[in-house]
């Protein structure tokens, strides 16, 4: 069901977002931001939409484009696909909702996304423009990543990142301290002083993962092995990942 029509998707995507782009100039609607855009660029079966929490929802049509304060919901069987202007990637699992908070026009591009419940995967392009940042936040914790893919995943008890390549960066607004894992095996940095549930920051590799308790510290990071996550929404963005 997932791989369907996703080689023709991929082909079309590029000109797809060009030319919405385009067109969204053209009208000039915040033109200003047109280069900073965030772009349903896949979707497979129904997911929800509203502008603002005080909105209507209403379907999502392939090629929406996102602004500040827009909801997306994605229902029990739907997979959608966010494509940032420079080809990041963002893609959503069935019953997620996910919010857009800022999506920045200045030279230090930072696309701000809130995950309410649910899961996503990040694949973000690497090196592709300078202070270019991809912020996922969840109720527990925020999540800092470039030339990475990773899973993130909320409940209301707490959130769950799950590193696939690269490094993560899991903290918390007034993070001080700093616990970092390797790659081979995690080690720590002992903190200036005592590390309370206020500020905290965990760096966390490839293959490894973290669990944030609400309102906690997170846990030690944990390796794990691909065999012991795999499922076809795993499969899937492993899949496109190689085509990235």
């Amino acid at each position: 069901m997932w791989k369907s029509e996703r080689m023709v998707h991929r082909c079309l995507l590029t000109v797809g977002v060009f030319c919405l782009l385009l067109i969204w100039k053209s009208g000039n609607v915040n033109a200003a931001s047109a280069d900073h855009a965030i772009v349903v660029s896949y979707l497979e079966n129904r997911a929800l939409y509203r502008v603002d929490a005080d909105a209507p929802w209403q379907e999502v049509q392939k090629g929406l484009i996102l602004f500040p304060k827009n909801e997306i919901k994605t229902l029990s069987e739907t997979l959608l696909q966010l494509t940032l202007d420079d080809g990041s990637e963002v893609r959503v699992a069935p019953n997620t909702h996910f919010r857009i908070n800022n999506v920045s026009d200045t030279e230090e591009e930072r696309f701000d996304i809130g995950l309410i419940l649910g899961k996503v995967w990040a694949k973000f392009r690497k090196n592709v423009r300078l202070g270019a940042k991809l912020v996922l936040r969840t109720n527990h914790a925020t999540i800092g990543v470039k030339g990475t893919s990773y899973e993130a995943s909320a409940t209301d008890s707490g959130t769950r990142v799950r590193v696939f390549t690269g490094k993560v960066d899991v903290s918390n607004a007034t993070a001080q301290a700093t616990q970092e894992t390797a790659a081979v095996a995690p080690y720590e940095i002992a903190p200036p002083h005592e590390v309370s549930r206020a500020e905290w920051q965990v760096i966390v590799a490839a293959f490894y993962e973290v669990y944030v308790p609400a309102e906690q510290v997170p846990s030690q990071p944990q390796q794990f092995t691909l065999e012991s996550v795999q499922n076809d929404w795993v499969d899937w963005n492993l899949e496109q990942d190689q085509q990235f």
